[in-house]
């Protein structure tokens, strides 16, 4: 085990469809062969897709979800599509973005329509990207559809799609062009940039050589309250964010619907395009200690610590505030989501040395890295936030399971979180009687611990609501999505 001061060096790192949607939640429901649950996105608002031909409205986003779901049970939604022009138009429903997992055809759906729309009854859905109806729609005329995703239920053992996952996003092409929606929601336009994986089978001990992309969260007992979570593995470089008058980078989504973000250094310009800091560039706020003092276990307290005051005071200035140090910056302000930031301080001590929570989740005497991350934080008491007056802003640090989701491992190797220096997360690891120990990230790109009084970069981690909008961008350093903030 490596050493850097006097610390113990582990290994670690992080990693995060345009998928998710409301799908109807069904619970205490049983099954002859199985049982299992439908559940989604219920925090949704409106979609609006607008062209200059069409005008497409979902009653919530475009996605649909349907996971480990029982055999008779169906996910709907509702759209319109309205022609805004005054011809004729010929147009595709078409099904992007597909992860189908269901087998023998038992996926099925089902589509209705008003004023002469598309319908269909009980076809079996793509295992792909494709048409699913094609429709003509005269000027000035509004078509209402509802589509039905339904697991049928054949009389038969069905075990084979037991835990058989479908998510796919809706669309309409019109004359060969996909119609584009004038502002999507950041997660919207992330989920919409390339196939989301499962994170089913993934080693979390293991560099992600072959698990680059955006992922899903395959067991929701690691997640709050069962929610999948989206998040970024590897060598992304196509989750580059400007929001206020910085860069981020996109970690995940929150359980709540929020999207995690951090700080990626402040941008420049090329003309009228922003520049953001590539992965392995220096990107700190500050470079101190996480807390004045380590010779007492209660040090690795975030609620307490140095490294709070230090970044609640750059949030104040660079966010909260406008440049006039007076009025608060509301454009920016009611764009970030008090989401909570988890300080795992549960404990287990032996021979006077207190292991906290992340020690057994990622080491084990026998094989120091076990690599066993999760979202769900292991008590309220830890999760902190500004409206149970555990934060005075809603921003903080990375924690040592974010950056395991995100590829960690002992093993050198590039991805997106790494930096060219030691930073903080807000995640405990030791008090060995002498010294209290958090997790750091290594600049080699693994995940580390330091003793708390030691001096590491400050790098700072806020959500963005589930609403925010992008108003431009792919995503790449050279072209990040930026954030609306008018």
């Amino acid at each position: 085990m490596n050493k850097k001061r006097r610390s113990t060096k582990t290994a670690l790192i992080l990693g995060i469809v345009y998928i998710v949607v409301v799908v109807l939640s069904v619970g205490g429901l049983t099954y002859a062969f199985f049982t299992a649950s439908v559940g989604g996105n219920d925090r949704a608002s409106s979609t609006i897709v607008e062209t200059a031909e069409l005008k497409l409205v979902f009653s919530d986003t475009q996605k649909i979800e349907m996971n480990e779901a029982l055999p008779g049970q169906a996910v709907t939604k509702t759209f319109t599509v309205e022609n805004i022009s005054d011809i004729e138009i010929e147009y595709t429903i078409d099904l992007i973005n597909v992860l189908n997992e269901f087998q023998n055809g038992e996926l099925v759906y089902s589509l209705t329509s008003t004023n002469g729309g598309a319908v269909a009854s009980r076809k079996s859905l793509l295992a792909t990207a494709g048409t699913l109806e094609t429709a003509t729609i005269e000027p000035g005329v509004t078509q209402t559809y509802t589509i039905e995703v339904l697991f049928k239920e054949t009389g038969s053992n069905q075990n084979l799609n037991q835990s058989a996952r479908f998510n796919g996003t809706l669309q309409i092409n019109s004359n060969g062009q996909y119609s584009a929606q004038s502002y999507q929601t950041l997660t919207e336009t992330m989920l919409a940039a390339e196939t989301i994986k499962s994170d089913l089978g993934i080693k979390f001990d293991e560099a992600p050589d072959n698990t680059n992309g955006l992922y899903m969260t395959n067991d929701l007992t690691k997640t709050e309250n069962g929610e999948v979570v989206y998040y970024y593995r590897g060598a992304v470089e196509n989750n580059y964010v400007v929001f206020g008058n910085y860069c981020w980078r996109i970690i995940r989504t929150n359980e709540d619907g929020s999207v995690r973000l951090r700080y990626g250094g402040e941008w420049a310009v090329n003309g009228e395009t922003y520049i953001c800091a590539q992965t392995g560039t220096k990107i700190n706020i500050d470079t101190v200690n996480y807390n004045i003092s380590s010779d007492n276990k209660s040090y690795v307290n975030y609620r307490t610590s140095n490294i709070k005051e230090v970044i609640e005071d750059w949030y104040e200035s660079n966010i909260f505030y406008k440049p006039d140090g007076v009025t608060r910056n509301t454009t920016l302000t009611d764009l970030v989501f008090d989401s909570p930031f988890c300080n795992d301080m549960s404990e287990r001590i032996s021979d006077s040395e207190v292991y906290f929570g992340s020690y057994d989740r990622f080491t084990a005497e026998d094989a120091f890295f076990v690599s066993s991350p999760q979202y769900k934080c292991t008590s309220d008491a830890y999760k902190y936030t500004v409206s149970n007056g555990s934060l005075t802003y809603p921003v903080g640090l990375l924690t040592a399971d974010e950056i395991i989701y995100s590829g960690g491992s002992q093993i050198y190797y590039s991805h997106y979180l790494i930096t060219d220096e030691w930073y903080w997360t807000m995640t405990p690891f030791t008090y060995d009687g002498w010294d209290s120990y958090v997790w750091t990230m290594n600049p080699s790109g693994y995940a580390d611990v330091d003793y708390v009084a030691s001096t590491n970069a400050v790098v700072p981690v806020l959500s963005l609501i589930e609403d925010a909008k992008v108003k431009n961008g792919t995503g790449v350093y050279n072209d990040p999505y930026v954030i609306m903030t008018e």
